[in-house]
């Protein structure tokens, strides 16, 4: 069975490298980002099931981006 695939978005570093860390740890194949401005990008490249995504994002309001994301149709499966 393939591993499920999990994209975390967060701003601080430490916090994103101790989630990536604990779900590979879990066996989860784990992409990251500090950023949320090309999360589309990363969607398509990495296909993720699930999104762990910061609310406050230096930026960005992790909110109106999962609104986004949500908006979309192409998104409905993660």
């Amino acid at each position: 069975m393939a591993k499920k695939r999990i994209l975390v978005i967060d701003d601080d570093e430490d916090i994103l490298m101790g989630i990536q860390f604990a779900l590979v740890d879990s066996e989860y194949d784990v992409t990251t980002s500090l950023k949320a401005k090309n999360v589309e990008q990363l969607i398509q490249r990495f296909q993720p099931n699930l999104i762990i995504l910061d609310v406050l994002l230096s930026g960005a309001d992790g909110r109106e981006v999962c609104r986004s994301l949500k908006a979309k149709h192409e998104y409905d499966n993660i």
